[in-house]
């Protein structure tokens, strides 16, 4: 691996590269071949204050393909205990997939979306009712309306989560696939600035992935920690496989990022 450390006005910037050969090389040619290049559609529907946004362009199909590739993964997807059409679900992905988390609280939410060709994958949770029912009601798929479900599990802890009830929401609408643990999130309005506002916006579309973490959104609910506010936003970004960068943008964009980290170590 070769990096570069760039400590710049207001910035430090740090580009990645992945020197490989072989069979490491190949298998990298077909995960680039499972990304494509980010459109950005997810952009507009978060508010510029998220805390926490990632996407990738992503190809279902092949991804499915590559999956298989693995023997142990093949045997997983071929043999699993939930009755589920994998193979439908993987098939159905093709676009933009972005999870974000808009806000910071002792119960943070998420939600995921997904680009999909059609809602009819959906059809293959009907198949994990019959099963769920053996649980005497500890866990639940209820309907909430057409391609769309609200699982509910009595005690997380079954699950490898916290104790006390868990739900999650999927489904979806305007081929648009959803998955989040509060209900509101879904289709939720912006109001105001979204995401797409954002000075680093401009360069999330025709990368493969991007993320992004905003500080000035962390530090209005963490004021015990000053530093915090001293940072504006880190990203991470790869336009193909072998290549990344990252960004760590503080609030002052004119001061050398070098001597504003030296006074953020020494308060």
């Amino acid at each position: 691996m070769f990096s570069t450390l760039d400590f710049q006005a207001g910035r430090a910037v740090m580009e990645v590269e992945t020197l490989l050969e072989g069979k490491f090389k190949d298998l990298l040619k077909k995960q680039a071949e499972v990304s494509g290049e980010l459109d950005g559609t997810y952009l507009k529907v978060f508010p510029a204050n998220t805390v926490l946004w990632m996407a990738a362009n992503v190809n279902g199909e092949k991804a499915y393909e590559l999956l298989r590739e693995n023997p142990t993964v093949r045997q997983e997807l071929d043999n699993s205990m939930m009755p589920l059409d994998f193979e439908a679900i993987f098939k159905a992905v093709k676009g933009d997939v972005a999870v974000a988390m808009p806000e910071m609280s002792l119960k943070p939410g998420f939600i995921l979306y997904a680009d999909v060709k059609n809602g009819d994958f959906m059809r293959t949770f009907e198949d994990l009712k019959p099963m769920l029912a053996m649980t005497n009601g500890q866990m639940r798929l209820v309907d909430k309306g057409e391609n769309a479900y609200q699982f509910v599990a009595a005690n997380g802890a079954m699950l490898g989560m916290g104790r006390g009830p868990v739900s999650f929401w999927l489904g979806v609408k305007d081929d648009r696939f959803y998955l989040t643990n509060q209900e509101d999130l879904i289709g939720r309005e912006v109001k105001g600035l979204s995401l797409k506002d954002c000075d680093w916006a401009k360069d999330v579309k025709d990368k493969h992935f991007y993320l992004n973490v905003n500080f000035q959104a962390l530090a209005a609910v963490l004021p015990q920690i000053p530093y915090v506010g001293m940072l504006d936003y880190l990203s991470i970004e790869s336009d193909e496989p072998t290549k990344a960068r990252l960004v760590l943008q503080l609030k002052d964009h004119k001061e050398n990022v070098l001597k504003q980290l030296v006074q953020i170590v020494n308060n």
